[in-house]
Parts: C-alpha cells; sequence; structure tokens
C-alpha cells in the first residue's frame, strides 16, 4: 500500500533555497512584475469594508480561524474579511479548495480530506492539560502544516530538563524546505502547551529546569566535562554550551542535536553552527502556506466579483447508440453506451498514481420537449503505468440506463475530458416501446461487441444497461466489427395481447450491391412470449471469409417489420482491443425509486391518473417511505383527491403523532373537503407541536372557526396573527368585517 505523504501535497510551486543569498537573487529577480501586481491589488482592498465575521453565520469565522487558520495566506484571509454576502463567502470556500485539488474533475480533493484529517487528529491529541483547543497549539500548527513527522522523539520529565518532544522531517523540497529537518516544543517552566523551540531566541539553557541549571555550575570545574568526554572548550565559544551539550546528550543524542541546530546534519558540531540557520527554517515552515498558494488571484476575482472563464473546446469526438429496451418486469428504460476513442483522452498522474476523469451529462425529452429524465455523472478511475498506456491506445465506453416512459424520444448527451477541458454534444433519437403493442414490433437490432451469461443473475437486485435477464451486453457502439469472429446480435420482438400463430423472424446480412451474404430464420410459436408479450433473441452470424467494408444487416418479423443497421467489418487487428468499459448499476423496474420516477415523469407529461397508479403500488411495496408519501402528498393535494388525501395522511400521523408537518398536512386536507371541525382538531394540535404560532397556521384555522360558526374564536385567532405581522391587509379587512354590527337588510 502506498505511503500517506507527510507534507501538504500541492499544484503551484515556488522553490525556495534554503540559501539566504538564493533567497535574496529570487526576491530581487521576481520584485519588479510581482511586487507592482500585488501592491496594486492590495491597494484595491481599500475599496471594500471589512466585516466583523462575529456578526454573520458562525460557521464562516469557525472555517477561517480554526478550519483553515493554518493553510490560508494574509492575503486571502484579509479577503475574506472583506466579503459582503454569504454568498459570496460560500464560493471563496469552494474555490479555495478548488485551488488546493491536485486532481481536478475526480470527485475527492485529497489534499482537503488529509486536512480535515490533520485538524481532527490535532484536536485530539494536543490540546490536553491547556486551556486551547488542538489546532491553537505550536504542535497542532506544525502537525497541520507538515503533516506527521517521520519520527517522534518524547521526553516527557528528566531531573534536569523541563519535558521536550523532538520531531524529525523529511521534507518535500518543492515546499522550500531542507530533506530532513527538526522541529523541537518543550513545555516552557514545566508546564502549559508544549512551545515551540527556537535555538537562537531560546537557547539550550532554556531547556534546564532549576536542577539542571545547578548542575552546570557542578560540572564548571570538573575536569572530565572541559578536557575530556566532550572535547576541549576552543577560546571564542561559550563554555556552558559544552556544559549543556553535555547533559542534553546524556538524556538522547537527538535532543542534544536539536537544541543547537534544527538540521540533523550538523550533528556533531552543534555549537560551531549560526543558530540563524535554524531560524530562517523556521521561518520557511511558516511560509509554507504561501509556497502552496503562491498567487490568490482567484480570491480577489470573488471579492470583486469578477468571473473566471472556464474556455472549453468541442472537439471531443465519441459515438452515441440508445435503444428503449423492455426490462424483464415489461417496463421501457433507455439505455445508452457512448465511446470515445483513447487518442481523444488524456490520463492525469498525482503522486506516481495515474487517473482519468470524464463528466457525462444529459437529458431524455419526449416529442413535446417535455424532460422526463436527466443524469449527470463523474466517470472516474485508477490506472497503473501500464493502464495508463492502454488506455490512450483503446476506447471507453460508458454504459448506462434511465427509466422513462413508451413513445417518441430525444437523448441528449454531453462527454468532457475534465483533464483537456475538452467537450462533445451528441443527440440521439429514439422510439421507446410499450408492452403488449397494437401490432408486433421489433427492439434493435443491437450490435454486441461482446456478451456474457451471468451465472449469479438475481431478478430483483441491481442490472446494467444492455442487459436482458441473465445475458450482459456491451454493444459495438460505432457498429464496427472484425472480420473472423461470429458476429452477434440481440433483439426483441413485441407482440400485441392475444397474438397467436406462427411468427417467422429473419436475419439477412447485404452486401453494398445488395446481395444476401449471409442469412438465418427462426419460427416461434404463439407461447414463446413471456407474460409481457416479449421474444428476446440473440442470432449469430458467420463472418468468416466476408471481405472488409460497410453492410447492411436486417432483421425481421413476420412479413411486415423490419429493422435495418449498417455495420462495418474490419480486419482482425494484430492485438485485440481491449476497451475500458464503466458501467453504471441500476435499480430494477420493481424498486420504490423507479416507480417514484415513473410517477414523477407521467405528471411531467399530464398523466395525473397514471403517476396515482405507480404512487400507490409503491406505497403498499414500502408504506414506510417518507420520500413516497410525500410524493403522493403532493399529487393528491394537486389533483384535488381530498378523500384519499385523508385516507393516506389519517394512518401516517397514528404512526407519528408529533410530526406537526404531517398534521397541517391532514389539516389542509380536511378544510378543503369541507370538513370542518376535523380541520380545526388538527390544526390545533399542530399547534401545540410547532410551540410557535404562525400567521399562515393561524388565518387558517380561523377561517375553519368562521366556516363552523364560530366567530368570536375566529377574531380572536386574526387578532393573534395581525400582532405577529401587522402587513397583512386582507386580515385586517376580514378582521373589520367582524367586527362590524350586523344589521337588518329588510330595516
Amino acid at each position: 500500500m502506498r505511503q500517506r505523504p507527510n507534507i501538504f501535497s500541492h499544484r503551484r510551486l515556488v522553490r525556495l533555497s534554503s540559501s539566504l543569498v538564493a533567497v535574496i537573487v529570487l526576491a530581487a529577480l521576481a520584485w519588479p512584475a510581482e511586487a507592482q501586481l500585488s501592491r496594486s491589488r492590495k491597494a484595491s482592498l481599500e475599496g471594500y469594508e471589512e466585516v466583523d465575521l462575529s456578526e454573520v453565520d458562525p460557521r464562516y469565522e469557525k472555517w477561517l480561524t480554526e478550519e483553515v487558520g493554518h493553510l490560508a495566506t494574509f492575503e486571502e484571509e484579509d479577503i475574506f474579511r472583506r466579503l459582503q454576502t454569504d454568498m459570496q463567502r460560500d464560493s471563496f470556500i469552494e474555490k479555495f479548495w478548488l485551488q488546493r485539488d491536485p486532481t481536478p474533475g475526480t470527485p475527492r480533493n485529497e489534499n482537503r480530506d488529509e486536512w480535515y484529517e490533520r485538524l481532527a487528529y490535532v484536536n485530539k491529541f494536543f490540546g490536553r492539560g491547556t486551556s486551547l483547543d488542538g489546532w491553537q497549539t505550536d504542535r497542532g500548527e506544525t502537525y497541520m502544516t507538515l503533516g506527521a513527522p517521520k519520527a517522534k522523539y518524547r521526553y516527557p520529565s528528566d531531573m534536569l530538563t523541563y519535558p521536550a518532544e523532538v520531531w524529525l522531517y523529511s521534507a518535500d523540497p518543492d515546499l522550500g524546505l531542507p530533506p530532513f529537518f527538526y522541529m523541537m516544543f518543550y513545555q516552557r517552566y514545566g508546564s502549559g502547551q508544549y512551545r515551540i523551540y527556537s535555538p537562537l531566541s531560546d537557547g539550550p539553557k532554556k531547556l534546564l529546569n532549576g536542577a539542571g541549571t545547578q548542575e552546570i555550575e557542578n560540572r564548571r570545574n570538573q575536569r572530565q566535562y572541559t578536557t575530556g568526554g566532550y572535547g576541549y572548550n576552543p577560546e571564542g565559544f561559550d563554555a556552558d554550551a559544552y556544559l549543556v551539550r553535555s547533559i542534553l546528550a546524556e538524556i538522547d543524542y537527538d535532543l542534544a542535536s536539536a537544541a543547537f541546530s534544527l538540521f540533523p546534519s550538523d550533528a556533531g558540531m552543534e555549537i560551531g553552527v549560526s543558530p540563524l540557520r535554524s531560524e530562517m527554517l523556521l521561518g520557511q515552515v511558516q511560509g509554507v502556506r504561501d509556497v502552496i498558494m503562491p498567487d490568490p488571484a482567484w480570491a480577489y476575482n470573488v471579492l470583486t466579483g469578477t468571473t473566471e472563464s472556464d474556455v472549453r473546446f468541442e472537439t471531443l469526438k465519441f459515438d452515441v447508440i440508445a435503444h428503449g429496451i423492455l426490462d424483464s418486469d415489461g417496463e421501457p428504460f433507455v439505455h445508452f453506451a457512448a465511446n470515445a476513442s483513447g487518442e481523444h483522452l488524456n490520463v492525469s498522474n498525482y503522486e506516481d498514481d495515474f487517473y482519468f476523469t470524464l463528466d457525462a451529462n444529459g437529458s431524455v425529452t419526449d416529442d413535446r420537449n417535455k424532460v422526463l429524465q436527466t443524469f449527470e455523472m463523474n466517470l472516474t478511475g485508477e490506472l497503473d503505468e501500464e493502464q495508463a498506456a492502454r488506455f490512450t491506445r483503446n476506447a471507453f465506453v460508458y454504459l448506462d440506463m434511465v427509466p422513462t416512459l413508451p413513445g417518441p424520444q430525444r437523448l441528449s448527451m454531453m462527454l468532457e475530458n475534465k483533464a483537456t477541458h475538452t467537450f462533445g454534444q451528441i443527440e440521439v433519437e429514439l422510439d421507446v416501446p410499450r408492452a403488449f403493442p397494437t401490432s408486433v414490433s421489433l427492439v434493435g437490432p443491437i450490435v454486441m461487441a461482446g456478451a456474457q451469461q451471468l451465472q449469479d443473475y438475481d431478478p430483483f437486485g441491481n442490472r446494467y444497461a444492455f442487459q436482458y435477464r441473465n445475458v450482459a451486453m456491451i454493444p459495438s457502439v460505432n457498429h464496427t466489427v472484425f472480420a473472423g469472429p461470429p458476429l452477434r446480435v440481440f433483439q426483441q420482438v413485441l407482440l400485441p395481447r392475444g397474438h397467436d400463430g406462427v411468427l417467422a423472424t429473419r436475419v439477412e446480412m447485404r452486401d453494398p450491391s445488395g446481395s444476401i451474404v449471409r442469412s438465418d430464420d427462426v419460427q416461434y410459436e404463439a407461447g414463446s412470449a413471456d407474460e409481457n408479450g416479449v421474444i428476446a433473441h440473440v442470432w449469430t452470424v458467420d463472418t468468416a471469409g466476408l471481405s472488409t467494408g460497410e453492410y447492411v444487416l436486417r432483421v425481421t418479423a413476420g412479413d411486415e417489420v423490419a429493422r435495418d443497421q449498417v455495420i462495418k467489418i474490419l480486419p482482425p487487428p494484430e492485438e485485440p482491443p481491449r476497451p475500458f468499459v464503466n458501467a453504471q448499476p441500476a435499480p430494477p423496474a420493481t424498486d420504490v425509486w423507479v416507480a417514484m420516477e415513473r410517477a414523477r415523469q407521467y405528471r411531467v407529461v399530464g398523466d395525473v391518473d397514471s403517476a396515482l397508479v405507480w404512487l400507490r403500488d409503491a406505497l403498499e411495496r414500502d408504506p414506510g417511505n417518507t420520500a413516497l408519501r410525500a410524493d403522493h402528498v403532493e399529487l393528491l393535494k394537486s389533483a384535488g383527491l381530498y378523500e384519499e388525501l385523508i385516507q393516506v395522511l389519517t394512518p401516517a400521523v397514528v404512526d407519528d403523532p408529533n410530526n406537526p408537518e404531517l398534521m397541517l398536512d391532514l389539516a389542509s386536507a380536511h378544510a378543503d373537503a369541507g370538513e370542518h371541525y376535523d380541520a380545526i382538531r388538527y390544526y390545533e394540535r399542530s399547534r401545540m407541536e410547532l410551540k410557535q404560532d404562525s400567521p399562515d397556521v393561524l388565518n387558517a384555522l380561523a377561517n375553519e372557526y368562521l366556516a363552523d360558526e364560530q366567530t368570536d374564536k375566529a377574531r380572536q385567532l386574526l387578532q393573534l396573527s395581525l400582532e405577529l405581522d401587522a402587513d397583512q391587509p386582507e386580515i385586517q379587512q376580514m378582521l373589520g368585517r367582524l367586527a362590524a354590527p350586523v344589521t337588518d337588510s329588510h330595516s
């Protein structure tokens, strides 16, 4: 298993040198363009007032300070504090992580996931014994910035030193850090949080407690600590440094090394190196956030409302086929397949792992341009090096299916290669069949590129596109086959209800001159069809000896029904093609989700009766499905079927007696049915559960009291409604009419 990197991965890098001279030279070279641009952008911030984040949604301040406080650059933080709306802040957060996504276009953002794992870790382990959360501690900040160290050495207590920890890191040089270095922490005065240690500003003596300081005095005149063991003290060096080193080395070698230098390469000459080098390293660690995100121009665009153009090119070529196929339950699905040649695709590389990422989206519309179904799918896969090379030599095939209704339809599809920002669009016309048509009809022919008999077929389980019962097919999307192997073709023959007699079916292959070069015949008796009037058949056509080129494949059923398909026979390849197939599983026709989708589609086309049939049937199978019940309630309301609505909602309220939303729906249904007493009862019960009045509920309840001739009660509720919202002119007028004295119209 590949080990997780311990340095936050990134896409945009500025190489920094550990040499101070190199840093100065790089800065001087970059100054004229970058500094001038940065100054002009920062000056533009003055036109945007800073917002007090404590006065907006608390999640934004938490996000900026706790969640990304150690990752966001100071410039990004300054911009975020000047955003004026929640919409801008949400857009900023989304783009913040997109800028740091090492594998753009894939569903997962590895850097974001890694960051939040680090945050959870530091909050769990580094705040103990302090008044701080883990992310607020020095160890927490270091861990979040650099990740887990290669090694960690703990020195919890000693007679002569304060508790300390030394972390050894192996770093990514692209972050401007040396390949190996220490980070050290100690409890100043022996309590509180572990603070970051600096050989320059702290110094080794700070690691010693009172007993350790006294031990220096004890060793000062002891010969073994001045002329032997730890070496002679050369002129110009602090004698105490040698004595401190002697104390620390007796505890641990790495502790003694890190106390004088954060560079392990300086081991053995710790007191002969300048602590300034270690101080520069600490500054580089602090600057890692700026290396990961050197140019926050994207953040200025969020602030100013500048739209970033996402340039895409319609140059991705692909083929699509779509067929309306009856499921084994006799219900129609649109099965579709897209085929893109590997030469038009690209793979991306992240940490020596290869992956591809495509987006597929589209819709199915009927002949009146009513949208029956939409789909959106991110197609991503990880590849090894050999697979990545094969990916660009072979075809990529995407298979999917969606439930639909019978009739003429259009499939519109767009496929986008996220790695190259190229896309293509295709539309396909198709006619979706229904079970028991008025006359014999055909589905297909569907030319197969491959097929498999499923040994573990489950009639009630998920299935894949171009699967019928236990036969799983991969269609030849561009209708090409290779000479030699048998050609396999799938078709469905759909019989009208009550059809009897023998049905003759035939397949023919004709060459460009129209001559029949291959043919086969099959006859079916009346009882050959399944319970839905479907006969499924796979033709096998011999291609041996046929010349390459185009042919017409014709299948017929009876004397009048025929379907043609142009196919192309290619010469046998040197290497058998091995396409990459992405097949999305779909639920069967018996699934409740499919019933909900069909009900929604019937409602789209205005067939409320059929929609209700599907919802009623699904509710019988899954009475506890709240989403299904909500759809049913909404449809009954729109259809004005209040009595059925009451029958559906009453047992639901019995099962969930504390649900005010259900009570309000039931109260409204009783009101629409003219059953005012029951409407009042459920409105009052909902008020008790809601525990807070609203004008809408009060007004509806007042209307029911008026219908029940309880005028005083209605007046009381309307007055309460106006106290909650005075801007209700219609309620004011109604209340005025109720307050007016009743006069005899005949006087």
